[in-house]
């Protein structure tokens, strides 16, 4: 009976040793989610300081690319100011030319009217 009794404790003994273990072992799991939450916040918490200063850079690059945008306006105006200037000069020039020709053939036509009184004078002796 002795026996029985020491073999019901050893049996006893085991029981609680391996109840023991699977209590540990459901601690380490119920313990897992809490340090995988403590990791999430800690991450997002890391996470959180780059995300405002970019949320503080946005209205600055908006600015910015505003801007631009003007300068670029502006510039265009100008480009269209002068290709219309352009225009304007080339139109004139054209007509420069134009009046230069012209001059040119009357020159030409007053040189040979010049020439022809030359010779109807030559006709004539004075004495």
């Amino acid at each position: 009976m002795v026996e029985k009794i020491v073999r019901e404790i050893g049996k006893a003994v085991e029981l609680v040793l391996r109840e023991k273990n699977q209590a540990i072992e459901g601690r380490k799991i119920a313990e897992s989610p809490a340090t995988l939450q403590k990791n999430i916040i800690e991450t997002a918490n890391h996470a959180k300081e780059p995300v405002v200063k970019i949320a503080g850079f946005v209205p600055r690059r908006l600015e910015v690319t505003g801007k631009v945008m003007q300068s670029l306006w502006e510039v265009a105006d100008v480009a269209e100011h002068d290709a219309t200037s352009t225009s304007q000069v080339s139109s004139s020039a054209q007509e420069v030319t134009a009046s230069m020709e012209e001059m040119t053939s009357e020159a030409t036509e007053l040189t040979r009217t010049a020439s022809e009184l030359r010779d109807l004078v030559g006709q004539f002796k004075i004495e």
